[in-house]
């Protein structure tokens, strides 16, 4: 879910209030806006946990503010739930979702989910390529190799693959997600909307971790 919420700097004409500093106003009304967002998108009875995040001391100012507001308008939902609305320093000066979600306050939060074990095991297998791993391969024929050997320990591919619109291509790769289960593997899908996706399909689309190093096989895998 994305919603822009977007505050002008300065009030019309650029004259000031009397009652409070215009650079208060505005980022009272700035937080108002954002928190009128949050409430409308985030059901926090259903969201397991909400991380605010920024490089400055806006996040702490804004979790204060949900705080005063959520109070003065009586909203239970809120109130009940603000121990689950975490706030960490990250995202980078671009407002980064795959710095963000290194963050180890962040990392803690996902440990248990299906997103926090995506994140672990692709920069686990990332990690493995570039240090010239043998426990790690990618590309379909590859990784079709190793599976062949019964070799494979976590398979991680991509749903443009999985679920591809060309029915050959949807059943080779699932024929291949299937096998690698019933051989007692993992298999991974990962979402085109995954913040990390894009790693994986840097890698083709399909890699695999393996239980143990494999004799040299074919790259011409793609």
């Amino acid at each position: 879910m994305v919603s822009k919420v977007e505050t002008s700097s300065s009030r019309p004409g650029g004259r000031k209030s009397s009652s409070s500093s215009p650079s208060s106003n505005t980022k009272n009304v700035f937080f108002r806006e954002i928190f009128a967002v949050f409430i409308k998108h985030v059901n926090l009875n259903k969201v397991k946990n909400t991380v605010i995040a920024s490089e400055d001391l806006k996040k702490d100012e804004f979790r204060r503010f949900m705080i005063s507001e959520a109070k003065r308008m009586k909203m239970r939902s809120v109130e009940e739930n603000i121990g689950r609305i975490v706030v960490t320093a990250g995202g980078g000066c671009n407002g980064d979702l795959k710095d963000l979600l290194g963050e180890s306050t962040v990392m803690n939060l996902m440990k248990d989910s299906k997103v926090g074990l995506q994140i672990r095991t692709l920069r686990k297998v990332w990690d493995m390529v570039l240090n010239d791993s043998d426990r790690a391969c990618y590309g379909l024929k590859i990784v079709e190799s190793a599976q062949e050997m019964e070799a494979i320990e976590t398979l991680l591919i991509s749903d443009e693959l999985y679920r591809s619109d060309e029915v050959a291509i949807r059943k080779r790769y699932g024929c291949l997600v299937k096998v690698v289960k019933d051989s007692g593997g993992d298999a991974l899908v990962y979402s085109s909307m995954h913040v990390l996706v894009e790693q994986l399909q840097q890698l083709t689309g399909i890699a695999a971790i393996l239980r143990f190093p494999l004799p040299v096989l074919d790259d011409d895998a793609y």
